[in-house]
């Protein structure tokens, strides 16, 4: 003992370390407990919004409005806002408001574009800087995208025990669900945060089970939306995930396309049938009935007028590149325009949420939004790549929860390519989300490769570093 203190001595006075070093990993970051309260609020929002239990039941008490009003005090309070300063996503979300305020003298209706801005887009942005600023680690992340499985769960039980159906397609008797195609984008976002639930280190029988069963449901009711675009969205995380997925991961893969076919021909009216039919064809020849016909011919009549929205919002955009024709001003400019040249217009909406920006807020509303999904994209894809090559556990499950974003971005991308809702609640949560993960997944990424990385140094009493040592004069 007494012979190595003294050949450690020795060589410490050397000068050259000679024992094994290991850099001091870094600290997840712990939040404050009044920004726990503040998170806890924003899981209340997340539940509420994605459920839209409060649409139908104690609408009058204003839940979601007072939650969020807490939750914005205590962000404030908390200087927990600061945080948007530090993400690329914020900043454009943040250049794409100042951007909307600017186009409003210029709007065709400015009280129309000051309606929408303060309305809908003032609340949008107030969901996204909670949901960027109170979500901080990604254990949060984490139980966000479980409130996200439970609310879309607890919507689907609503939407089918008292939902309707409208021309055979389903949708809520009330309230934001009550378009087919935002019920079938809220699944379609739920749907990979109930696969992650299930697939998560530690996940046992029940949770699997439960998870199969809502998955279950959300898939019956997306397919009983008859969105078209959902398909097509659901085509494009197939293509990724086989792309990403291992042999093992491609062939569950082929087995739950097979399962979702058996469900498709099970479970869909053949109503539906044939409208998801026009996808490929008219879809007239696989009518049985007139009715059916008729809703083929319908559904084909859809898709040339979305045909026909997307080149007038490029039109218009074409007339006005800069700023465009201001918020919410879609349809108003495109019936005034039809009206002076003698013709007639439908009060639609450009059913393009690329093109509702394009022509509303000009091309450089378009290209700052454009922009901040690309970063969502990037960041999460990055950290996707960074957690794949770690080989603890911690490291396996940021990859599956940063792979299960990616998947939603995709059918988010696909999706708004075919409706528009520039201005709504799905943005705000897409683009908040992303931003949070890719900041707290960020910081976990680098705690966790430095966790992995060991200094590589010469063993502490190595003989010949000992006998190299002892043969050196010391000089005095």
């Amino acid at each position: 003992m007494e012979q190595k203190q003294g050949a450690l001595q020795y060589t410490e006075r050397m000068g050259s370390p000679t024992y094994p070093l290991r850099a001091p990993a870094l600290q997840a970051l712990e939040p404050m407990p009044l920004e726990k309260l503040g998170f806890l609020l924003v899981l209340f929002l997340t539940v509420a919004e994605f459920s839209r239990f409060l649409d139908l039941h104690f609408a009058s008490l204003h839940l979601p409005g007072i939650a969020q009003g807490l939750a914005l005090a205590i962000m404030l309070m908390t200087g927990a806002f600061l945080r948007a300063s530090r993400s690329r996503i914020a900043a454009c979300m943040i250049l794409l408001s100042v951007w909307m305020i600017v186009c409003i003298p210029t709007s065709f209706w400015r009280g129309g574009s000051l309606q929408i801005v303060t309305q809908h887009w003032s609340k949008s942005m107030m969901n996204f800087l909670l949901l960027l600023t109170l979500i901080v680690t990604v254990q949060q992340c984490r139980k966000v995208f479980y409130m996200i499985a439970v609310g879309m769960t607890l919507g689907c039980l609503l939407v089918l025990a008292g939902g309707q159906t409208v021309t055979d397609r389903l949708v809520s008797a009330m309230g934001t669900y009550r378009n087919s195609n935002s019920l079938a984008l809220a699944l379609l976002i739920a749907m990979p945060c109930v696969i992650f639930a299930m697939k998560t280190a530690g996940a046992g029988i029940v949770r699997k089970t439960v998870c199969m069963g809502c998955l279950g449901l959300m898939t019956i009711s997306l397919l009983k939306t008859g969105s078209r675009e959902a398909l097509i969205a659901l085509t494009a995380v197939g293509i990724l995930l086989f792309i990403e997925g291992s042999l093992q991961q491609k062939l569950q893969l082929i087995v739950a396309a097979l399962v979702l076919c058996a469900t498709f021909l099970v479970a869909v009216p053949h109503e539906l049938k044939v409208r998801y039919a026009t996808i490929f064809s008219s879809g007239t020849e696989d009518a049985r009935t007139a009715a059916e016909a008729s809703l083929a011919v319908s559904a084909n009549d859809s898709t040339d007028d979305r045909k026909n929205l997307l080149k007038d919002a490029i039109v218009i955009a074409l007339h006005h590149p800069v700023f465009g024709v201001g918020a919410g001003n879609f349809a108003p400019y495109k019936v005034h325009t039809a009206h002076d040249a003698g013709q007639r217009a439908n009060w639609n909406g450009t059913h393009n949420t690329y093109a509702e920006f394009l022509s509303e807020e000009g091309f450089p509303g378009a290209a700052i939004f454009i922009a901040a999904l690309v970063l969502a994209f990037k960041e999460t894809n990055g950290l996707y790549r960074g957690a794949k090559k770690l080989k603890s556990r911690e490291g396996s499950e940021l990859t599956k929860l940063a792979f299960t974003w990616l998947c939603v971005l995709t059918e988010f991308a696909v999706v708004i390519f075919f409706m528009h809702g520039a201005y709504d609640y799905n943005v705000a949560v897409v683009m908040g989300i992303s931003a949070a993960l890719a900041a707290a997944g960020k910081l976990e990424l680098t705690r966790l490769q430095e966790r992995e990385r060991e200094v590589v140094v010469q063993p502490a009493f190595s003989p010949t570093a000992v006998r190299r040592r002892l043969r050196t004069p010391t000089v005095v």
